[in-house]
């Protein structure tokens, strides 16, 4: 009987062609993950699966922590400004919104029209106007901002708002609808092979891409599926979080399935 002796060499080759058999497969079932099988509903570090903000939008803050109006602006002054803006007599509501951002050292840096009711010659004059009437604002541990509606009909007046955040999304519709139907990320069995969900936690820069990832559920932090999870996520684009209107660093959570 002749029996076929294999070399050293080809006997290596052969446990490494074993152990990429066993191992999970990541990079295919990432692709068909990320096409498939991830959403946009962010979920905060450390909780189970409570949804941190959906794809909807919403306000930035809760409304009774912005300032009165009175805070914010002289209003005696910004009524004088206004008064030859405002007609006679009375008419349909005219509206100007815009939207203020200020440093933690009080310095209002922004002041942008986010929308309005009257002209857009009158919209800009509203805006140079609150200008001149805003007050200087205390000191805070962080940058803040709020909406100011300003009516500008003959009975006037103010109004602070939050600002509008949107949360960065994935660009395929698909992957948003399948994170609404996933509801678990156990180890369980399909098919006849192991599969795990990771939860996979985004940042999104202002531009639209992942600047980092990083497994939050179902695998070991700093680990090797960690940085191919986090190198292969880098690839993909995004819908930037939005924060009236201007595109803002985000975060948003991604479930990713693999098998092995």
């Amino acid at each position: 009987m002749q029996v076929n002796r294999r070399s050293p060499g080809m006997e290596r080759a052969g446990r490494a062609a074993s152990a990429r058999n066993r191992a999970p497969r990541l990079a295919p079932l990432l692709a068909a993950a990320l096409l498939a099988g991830c959403g946009a509903r962010g979920v905060p570090a450390g909780a189970d699966l409570e949804v941190r903000r959906g794809t909807a939008c919403g306000p930035e803050v809760p409304a009774d922590s912005l300032p009165a109006p009175a805070e914010l602006l002289d209003v005696a002054r910004l009524d004088a400004l206004l008064a030859p803006l405002r007609p006679a007599e009375p008419d349909s509501p005219r509206v100007v919104l815009l939207s203020l951002s200020y440093e933690e050292d009080g310095t209002n840096v922004r002041r942008d029209v986010v929308q309005h009711s009257v002209e857009p010659p009158q919209a800009d004059t509203v805006q140079e106007l609150v200008f001149a009437a805003l007050r200087t604002m205390p000191e805070r541990d962080t940058a803040w901002g709020a909406r100011l509606r300003i009516d500008l009909s003959r009975a006037g007046g103010y109004a602070v708002e939050p600002r509008v955040y949107c949360p960065p999304r994935a660009r395929n519709r698909q992957l948003q609808e399948e994170m609404r139907q996933y509801l678990s990320s156990g180890v369980r069995y399909r098919r006849g092979r192991r599969e795990r969900t990771l939860l996979v936690e985004v940042d999104v820069a202002p531009a639209g891409y992942a600047s980092d990832a990083r497994i939050v559920r179902g695998g070991g932090q700093g680990s090797t599926l960690e940085r191919s999870v986090r190198d292969f996520v880098r690839a993909f684009t995004f819908d930037p979080a939005v924060l009236d209107g201007v595109p803002v660093p985000g975060r948003l959570t991604i479930a990713v399935r693999i098998q092995g």
